[in-house]
């Protein structure tokens, strides 16, 4: 399975990309700066992790364009808990397949990758 990281924060990128380098199965990758946003219209990813910053202009407008580029891609959020409450009622609209709150919660983080890689390997591409 591979995974597209796109996650500003140096700490938590790093550790999602270390988490998911753990996990059988998964192969993750993680270019830095959002204009490599382009990359899910090139390449054919299961999962995309994204950060969101509703106070960041233009938050809302890079997971519509994940959901363009990728539309067959599980997206999930990685963002504070404010502010996955406030996206949740976009949620089918954009089609996120999960929330991961921050701080990151190591047994639900795993859970998710785990869960993410079965469907993968479950669903032709």
């Amino acid at each position: 399975m591979d995974a597209l990281v796109l996650i500003e924060d140096a700490a938590v990128r790093d550790n999602v990309l270390v988490g998911l380098r753990n996990v059988p199965g998964i192969k993750p990758e993680a270019p830095l700066g959002f204009p490599n946003i382009d990359r899910a219209k090139r390449r054919a990813y299961h999962a995309i992790f994204i950060d969101h910053d509703p106070n960041r202009g233009g938050a809302n407008d890079r997971l519509q364009r994940i959901h363009d580029l990728a539309p067959k891609a599980e997206v999930v959020v990685v963002a504070e808990p404010r502010a996955t409450r406030a996206l949740a009622p976009e949620r089918a609209r954009l089609k996120i397949a999960a929330f991961l709150d921050l701080p990151l919660n190591v047994t639900e983080f795993f859970r998710l990758a785990v869960r993410l890689r079965k469907r993968a390997d479950s669903v032709p591409r």
